[in-house]
């Protein structure tokens, strides 16, 4: 039996980086096949978090002129990293 399962998204709450809080932000990864798509984008809000749904996977983020490496694993767990 072969069973077609969609990919699960998870919802996660991302930390941005302390001062960025009005700053936008923007979140790249892959998408439809392409590499270095856009996936969601902000404006300022006043807040040092961020709350997305995104599949498992890596994407780059961008918040204060500086880039940071998202890893979402299994069951939503996150790392935000520095390239």
């Amino acid at each position: 039996m072969i069973a077609n399962v969609p990919p699960t998204e998870y919802e996660v709450t991302t930390l941005l980086p302390a001062g960025s809080e009005e700053q936008t932000r923007q979140l790249f990864g892959e998408k439809g096949g392409k590499k270095y798509t856009g996936i969601a984008a902000a404006p300022a809000d006043g807040k040092l978090e961020w709350k997305l749904k995104l599949f498992r996977g890596t994407y780059q983020l961008i918040v204060n002129g500086a880039a940071k490496v998202v890893t979402v694993k299994g069951r939503g767990i996150i790392d935000v990293t520095d390239p």
